[in-house]
């Protein structure tokens, strides 16, 4: 039973969790996002053994699974050990709570016994904090720090935190540049569904910041003949979890994420993965001042097979100097051609929809 004086705070409104455990919710005025929300946080307090979980495709076709309370619990733990979150500590869910990201915020406000603010995922999650609020854990999609880096007030709310997560998409070279100027430590995180959220975390601020990715030490980390990434621990149940993901193992307790399998692109009998060279192009264009959202994709090529080309989200602009430099330096991995996009397609988790925006594309 959760303490009476106990608190959650949604979009400003303050309910009590012993009161949340009676409430009818279907006679509620709710959004879609409130109701996921109340209903996960109902669900826990009513003592419920399993939760049912939307997948994001990570180890094949989305699909709904089962994830066990103990899961749960036990994830939420091997997190605040690493974090160091105790007790009594502001957390802030900002993210989809649809999904397992979400959910394991809410979840680890719970079984930690952290005071928990919700707000709908916006942009800019801190549009509706009121002036001199702080928190001490923040969980962020991408597109949300890049946000609040850019927007005033964000950096000093940011910078009072124990720890800053960011998931849901892979951090371009140019957010990284800019998150530096915080403080408090920001930590990529990579995991999905299967694995109850994320098993491994990888500093990226500071001068202490990390190159690879650290799991937590009770998973058993490896590769299939793809050299995509094995998963087991207590969390999958003892079972391994076969990924796509692509890597690169460093040690037993570190590895180096490459891209997905589905994103490797045969062009001229030469095999490219995309993320790699997105995070190369990257940081070209850092060096050259810009920061416009972009993606790697491939079209048929009669010659080619496959030709790479660079898409820029946008209002469209003459790119021959870029498309140059871009040849310059990364030679016969260089995309072939630059095309513009007005508005990427996304997922429900902040990602660019690859399929969704190249139908854009193949659409114009």
């Amino acid at each position: 039973m959760p303490d009476k004086e106990k608190y959650l705070e949604l979009n400003g409104q303050k309910i009590l969790l012993a009161d949340l455990q009676h409430f009818e919710l279907e006679e509620m005025v709710l959004s879609a996002f409130e109701k996921d929300t109340l209903s996960f946080i109902q669900s826990w307090l009513r003592g419920e053994g399993y939760f049912t979980v939307p997948t994001s495709g990570s180890t094949g076709k989305p699909k709904d699974i089962e994830i066990p309370r103990s899961a749960m619990e036990h994830s939420a733990h091997l997190t605040g050990n690493a974090l160091k979150l105790a007790t009594g500590d502001r957390a802030l869910a900002c993210i989809n709570t649809a999904y397992i990201g979400g959910k394991m915020m809410l979840a680890r406000a719970l079984i930690l016994g952290m005071d928990l603010t919700v707000v709908t995922p916006s942009s800019n999650p801190f549009a509706t904090i009121e002036p001199g609020r702080y928190f001490d854990f923040i969980a962020l999609v991408p597109l949300q720090l890049e946000t609040l880096l850019a927007e005033g007030g964000g950096v000093n709310i940011l910078n009072q935190a124990k720890a800053i997560i960011v998931g849901g998409a892979a951090v371009s070279e140019q957010l990284k540049q800019k998150m530096q100027v915080i403080d408090a430590p920001i930590y990529a995180t990579y995991g999905m569904t299967e694995t109850v959220s994320h098993i491994a975390l990888k500093k990226l601020n500071g001068p202490d910041g990390d190159q690879h990715f650290k799991v937590f030490d009770e998973m058993i980390i490896g590769q299939d003949e793809r050299d995509c990434l094995t998963i087991q621990s207590k969390l999958t149940g003892g079972n391994t979890i076969i990924t796509n993901d692509r890597v690169r193992i460093i040690s037993s307790h570190e590895f180096e994420w490459l891209g997905r399998i589905d994103n490797v692109v045969n062009t001229g009998g030469v095999k490219v993965q995309v993320e790699q060279l997105e995070f190369s192009i990257s940081s070209i264009l850092t060096g050259l001042g810009r920061n416009e959202n972009f993606m790697v994709g491939a079209v048929d090529d009669q010659r080619l097979g496959q030709k790479l080309i660079l898409l820029l989200e946008g209002p469209e602009s003459p790119e021959d100097a870029l498309l140059d430099q871009l040849k310059k330096q990364l030679a016969f991995h260089a995309p072939r051609e630059i095309k513009w996009i007005k508005e990427f397609s996304r997922t429900a988790t902040g990602k660019i929809n690859r399929g969704l925006t190249m139908k854009k594309l193949r659409g114009k």
